[in-house]
């Protein structure tokens, strides 16, 4: 009788643990076929501690934070075509106050070497 219990708890168990390591994966990969290049998105809080492979050139990364729902800068952000297309956005000066997300763009240019 005793062992019939450890063997539901033995079960339980396991299926904790696999719950528990499927839930660490949070990383995305999406191809894009309509533009040159493979998207990433990174959900979660985790450390990210894997690797992506990158073919040795040179990567230009923008990255946009708290973007406001506004839809001139919305509009503005959709017909981003090109690299020059980053100087045509602006923001209200409403979006500069301390009482709201201030818009972010950060920058990296990166020269990978192998």
């Amino acid at each position: 009788m005793r062992l019939e219990g450890f063997k539901v708890n033995i079960g339980l168990f396991n299926l904790l643990l696999l719950v528990a390591i499927l839930s660490c994966m949070d990383d995305t990969f999406t191809n894009n076929t309509t533009a040159k290049g493979t998207f990433i998105s990174i959900r979660g809080i985790g450390v990210q501690s894997s690797t992506h492979l990158v073919n040795p050139e040179t990567y230009d990364f923008v990255f946009f934070a708290n973007e406001p729902y506004y839809i001139p800068v919305i509009n503005q952000l959709n017909y981003i075509t090109a690299y020059d297309n980053l100087n045509d956005i602006v923001y209200s000066e409403r979006y500069s106050l301390s009482e709201q997300l201030i818009p972010m763009i950060q920058e990296v240019n990166y020269q990978y070497v192998a």
